[in-house]
């Protein structure tokens, strides 16, 4: 009975360590991806930004409305 006892008790732990191993890993995916969007949607608002600056120069230059003094 001692080595089934062993058996069990090795096959719980192991169960438990393998189902801890991937909460571990999910959590880790989930913070990849969460980063991952985060890091383009702020290279997509700089875009946007970057875009929106340049047709309002654009604007400002086409209409002439700078006046040197």
């Amino acid at each position: 009975m001692n080595g089934l006892d062993l058996l069990i008790g090795m096959a719980i732990v192991s169960s438990v360590a393998f189902i801890l191993g991937k909460i571990s890993l999910l959590k880790q995916d989930r913070q990849f991806w969460k980063d991952s969007c985060f890091i383009a949607m702020e290279k997509y608002n700089n875009l946007l930004v970057e875009k929106q600056m340049g047709k309002t120069l654009e604007k400002v230059f086409d209409t002439k409305t700078l006046d040197v003094n």
